[in-house]
């Protein structure tokens, strides 16, 4: 602009003499042009002092801003590294720890598997020995019985049948029998058995005879020898009720002991679990927070070097314009000056005291003098071309200024493109980001619902487990209390029996003894006897057993049979009772164990939704950070681009008439008429 201007001055200066009619002088036309130069300078001079105020305050703020960001970011990069660290040493701890505790549960259950196998073994045994032992027991006291019935009943018995009876007992409990007996009640038992019928007297009255061989000698060792093995059958029988007791007591004891383990290294893998979850979230978390503050460290680092560069070659570009514009100014109240004090003169004094020489000679060394100052080579080429009066060159000069005027206006309207393409490329982008936010957002909600609703199911899945746990505990009360009962009947019925019987013994060794027989034979005194001839009274009658004793008799086998019958039965309903018990448990059991299993899958999905979830809230900072950056930059453009977008119309008219001015100079020069 100012070698512009001073070209202005040359093509004036050179113009000496124009035609008289023109209505101003052409020294006071310049003195016009430079005093509106001068005008305009000034309006220059506020409008650069005005965006260097704003360029000022701006840096000011952003260096204050951004120095507070890049001191605060380096602060927290020591933290977030420190808490990286050791979320990641928290996650590494207890991955091991889980698989070790996941071990030990399936030990735990596998060992509980092995008890309720064993114990189910356990009950299976001793139902089966109950069985045999109760069914020996009462064909040994039935055979007891035969044995010891008198008279036509003993005579009734079936020596082959009992002995056969008496060998399967034998058969079936060998063990017992060969622990129990002696040698001698061994050899009592084989006697009977290789030769029952030995035992059987030819007829009634011999039951009686007392020799050492006689039947009832043999009758009543082999009755001790049965009631010897359904005592001992009794006392095994006992020994396998305590057993069963205590065995039972040992798997419940057990049972609940594991069930509690269980329970506790389930809840410890479901602490373990969570915890290493929060762990690796914190640990993406500080990963993430990291790498947001390293990139926020960096870009606000570059910001803070790109505003202190910027605003260094602010203040040096203000300084330089200040210094620039001064000496102009400075040039063009020189040039006015001379102009002035010729101007004030009659210009016909001019016209005629000074020849063109001289005037061209006073012009050249005004544009001599600023061209040295300003070290504007141009200048100085024009003013030794106004001297020797060739315009040839002023002409191509001003030619090729107007050029580099035009390829600036065409420059300036590319970069004013560039930043408003900038600019719709930013806002696109903020868009795109705005959108991918919405979207993020969205997913985070919906992961977050996962992690609740996956959270509520494991909470009613462990109240469900508690619950089965509490039932598997009131069943096993409610077993032990039927099972107390049930042994409480037996001995009850067995206690009864046991009277019954010794009742109808007693009825029957009286009843249907040999001398009750003889006394109901030859009782009574005989007709022909002497004394009743004498008057003597009548003598006792034939003694008779009451009417119903017989009736009594059976009325005892009869109940005692149907207390046999109510124990067997009792006996049934406690197998069948035992056995809903252990369909009940082993139900329980894989309830319990599908329910563990649904615990582990929903909280390892649980974990799933949560790494997603801490992943989806990675994408969305990120987004927010890119939102952020886009909107900084938006800020950066507004800057670089705001002074060309508020100063483009007043630049781009300022040029067009400077290169307007440089033609009317050109024109001037051209049209003038000068001396030879």
């Amino acid at each position: 602009m100012a070698f512009a201007k001073a070209l202005l001055l040359v093509s004036c200066a050179s113009a000496l003499h124009f035609d008289e009619g023109s209505e101003k002088k052409p020294i006071s036309k310049v003195v016009d042009l430079l005093t509106e130069m001068n005008k305009k300078l000034d309006a220059e001079q506020v409008a650069d002092q005005e965006i260097y105020d704003k360029t000022t305050c701006w840096c000011k703020t952003n260096n204050e801003e951004k120095s507070a960001s890049v001191q605060a970011a380096s602060d927290s990069l020591q933290s977030l590294t420190s808490a990286k660290a050791e979320a990641e040493a928290s996650s590494g701890r207890l991955e091991p720890e889980i698989r070790k505790l996941q071990q030990e549960l399936a030990a735990s259950k596998a060992a509980l598997d092995k008890a309720f196998s064993i114990r189910t073994q356990q009950v299976k045994n001793f139902k089966e020995d109950e069985a045999s032992l109760m069914e020996s027991i009462k064909q040994v006291s039935e055979a007891a019985a035969a044995l010891n019935s008198t008279g036509s009943a003993l005579l009734q018995v079936k020596p082959a049948s009992l002995a056969a009876s008496i060998q399967k007992v034998v058969d079936r409990q060998s063990d017992r029998v060969a622990r129990s007996l002696s040698a001698s009640d061994r050899v009592t038992l084989d006697n009977f058995l290789s030769n029952p019928s030995s035992l059987l007297p030819a007829q009634p009255g011999f039951l009686q005879q007392s020799s050492d061989n006689s039947p009832a000698d043999s009758s009543s060792g082999i009755l001790g020898v049965l009631q010897a093995m359904a005592d001992d059958f009794a006392g095994d029988l006992n020994k396998e009720l305590d057993d069963e007791k205590a065995n039972k007591k040992s798997y419940e004891e057990l049972n609940a002991a594991k069930q509690s383990e269980i329970s506790s290294i389930e809840s410890r893998i479901t602490s373990k679990t969570t915890q290493k979850a929060e762990a690796d979230v914190a640990f993406a978390n500080a990963k993430r927070d990291l790498e947001s503050t390293q990139k926020t460290l960096a870009a606000d680092t570059a910001f803070l070097e790109a505003v202190k560069k910027k605003c260094t070659a602010i203040d040096t570009e203000f300084l330089e314009r200040q210094q620039t514009r001064a000496e102009e100014t400075s040039s063009i109240g020189q040039a006015l000056a001379v102009l002035t004090t010729d101007a004030a003169r009659d210009l016909s004094f001019l016209q005629e005291a000074s020849s063109q020489e001289e005037l061209r000679k006073r012009a050249s060394d005004t544009l001599m003098s600023a061209g040295k100052k300003l070290n504007a080579q141009p200048l100085i080429t024009l003013a030794m071309s106004v001297k020797i009066d060739n315009f040839d060159k002023v002409k191509k000069a001003m030619d090729g200024m107007i050029s580099d005027m035009k390829h600036q206006q065409a420059d300036e309207v590319k970069e004013k493109d560039l930043c408003q393409s900038n600019i719709n490329a930013n806002e696109l982008a903020t868009d795109e980001k705005s959108n991918l936010q919405t979207t993020s957002e969205a997913k985070v909600a919906s992961l977050t619902a996962e992690v609740k609703k996956a959270a509520d199911k494991l909470e009613r899945l462990k109240n469900d487990l508690a619950e089965m746990d509490k039932q598997m505990q009131l069943a096993g009360e409610n077993r032990m209390k039927e099972n107390k009962e049930y042994q409480a009947l037996v001995a009850e019925q067995k206690e009864m029996q046991a009277v019954l019987k010794k009742a109808q013994t007693v009825l029957k060794s009286f009843y249907n003894a040999p001398s009750f027989v003889q006394v109901n034979t030859h009782g009574g005194v005989q007709q022909d006897d002497p004394e009743i001839a004498l008057g003597a009274p009548e003598g006792f009658k034939a003694y008779e057993h009451s009417s119903g004793s017989s009736g009594v008799i059976e009325l005892l086998g009869v109940i005692a049979s149907d207390s046999a019958q109510l124990e067997k039965e009792a006996a049934a309903a406690e197998q069948e009772t035992q056995s809903d018990y252990e369909v009940f448990s082993a139900k329980q059991a894989a309830s319990s164990k599908a329910t563990n299993a649904q615990i582990l899958q929903i909280s390892g999905e649980k974990a799933e939704f949560e790494a997603d979830l801490a992943e989806a809230k990675i994408s969305l900072t990120a987004t927010e950070e890119e939102l952020a950056q886009l909107k900084l930059t938006k800020v950066q453009l507004q800057g670089n681009c705001g002074f060309l977008f508020t100063n483009f119309e007043l630049r781009q008219t300022a040029r067009e008439e400077e290169m307007k001015s440089v033609a009317e100079a050109k024109a001037m020069l051209s049209g003038a008429k000068f001396e030879a």
